[in-house]
């Protein structure tokens, strides 16, 4: 996701994109502490994760300005705990 915010030239998404809320590096420190430095190499993408990887890519590609919609819900869970 956070690589189709950097990618994306659709001013509207680019606008909702806090960096501060951004939690790719702050996830693959979890994940390397509870699996170890090695953890991408331990930890298989399941079936359904590439799928929604593969619509994320797919939207920013296309129509990135619903991008926003998962911006927006993704950010009030992130901030409300939801």
């Amino acid at each position: 996701m956070e690589e189709a915010f950097d990618n994306t030239t659709e001013e509207a998404v680019r606008k909702m994109d806090f960096v501060a809320l951004r939690r790719v590096n702050s996830i693959s420190e979890d994940m390397e502490y509870f699996y170890g430095a090695e953890w991408k190499n331990k930890i298989a993408t399941s079936h359904a994760a590439q799928k929604y990887i593969d619509r994320v890519v797919e939207v920013s590609r296309n129509e990135p300005k619903l991008l926003i919609a998962h911006q927006y819900t993704r950010y009030l869970g992130d901030l409300f705990g939801g």
